[in-house]
């Protein structure tokens, strides 16, 4: 086993408030959520969740301050047949400015369009995915032109090594994902790619996430997100009495600093922290 390896930090909660997509990449050739929608007869609708749904957000108990959530994570926010529901993004995120949200996509020209229609919110950062490093130039190009609060890049699923070294050093630049393909027929991804990245990013001050990686048999393996919260419902599996007393990802990442938090608000101790993220690291096999 080799010593590298990358903190599983990923988000606090994913709220599938929208979902459909279709593709627009060559990242996008196994994406399971295009296929399923493909297999219902559902290829390109976009649709929308319930608003009792988008409202659990708002509730202080479900999502702590300083929680990370990333917005539809299997779907795009700014797929041009969500542009209806854009104002409900919006009026979420300004109700709640101690979280911050998370924005991912591919289709940057829209995403201008949102932050020029409702302008740049203090609790959002906008993020791109990137598969190769011909889609890395292109695409972080068009970010860190569109201005934002932070960004965030994503390199999955990573088809290719590549080299980030001339984004990095972008003051706004926060968050590095990076990992494999999974699914049926995946393509392959090789340890040494992700370790490449996680080198790139240790020389600046952002955090480097792993999310799916290669086993030593060749297979892809999903790294669970290890939150310490677990449930605040008692009748929910895993459900952690210690909940309310439980750091965030957000506090891990020290996110703080970024918000308005509510009068009262403690910071988990630093002891705390540092356990977390030992329990964390995730060790990458060599392959």
């Amino acid at each position: 086993m080799s010593s590298g390896g990358g903190q599983t930090t990923q988000h606090d909660h994913a709220p599938e408030c929208i979902y459909g997509c279709d593709r627009v990449s060559s990242g996008c050739k196994h994406c399971p959520t295009c296929r399923l929608r493909e297999l219902c007869g559902l290829d390109g609708v976009v649709e929308r969740r319930p608003m009792s749904y988008w409202l659990k957000l708002l509730d202080p108990y479900r999502v702590k301050p300083v929680s990370y959530v990333l917005w539809c994570p299997t779907s795009d926010p700014c797929h041009q047949r969500a542009r209806q529901w854009w104002k409900d993004l919006v009026e979420i995120m300004v109700a709640r400015p101690d979280v911050l949200f998370c924005i991912l996509t591919k289709r940057l020209e829209n995403a201008s369009q949102l932050i020029e229609q409702f302008g740049p919110l203090p609790n959002l950062w906008l993020g791109t995915s990137f598969e190769n490093q011909q889609s890395l130039e292109r695409r972080a190009r068009e970010l860190f032109a569109i201005p934002a609060a932070g960004y965030i890049l994503s390199g999955q699923p990573l088809l290719s090594p590549v080299d980030m070294t001339p984004y990095l050093g972008n003051k706004k630049l926060y968050h590095v994902l990076a990992g494999r393909e999974i699914g049926d027929n995946a393509r392959p991804c090789n340890n040494e790619w992700l370790r490449s990245i996680e080198t790139q990013c240790s020389q600046y001050p952002l955090e480097f996430s792993i999310t799916h990686y290669t086993d030593a048999n060749g297979k892809a393996v999903t790294v669970q997100k290890k939150n310490q919260t677990g449930s605040n419902n008692p009748r929910y599996p895993g459900y952690n009495p210690n909940y309310r007393n439980m750091p965030t990802i957000g506090e891990m990442m020290g996110l703080q600093r970024f918000l308005q938090l509510p009068a009262g608000y403690r910071p988990p101790k630093p002891e705390a922290l540092t356990k977390l993220r030992a329990r964390m690291r995730v060790v990458l096999p060599t392959n």
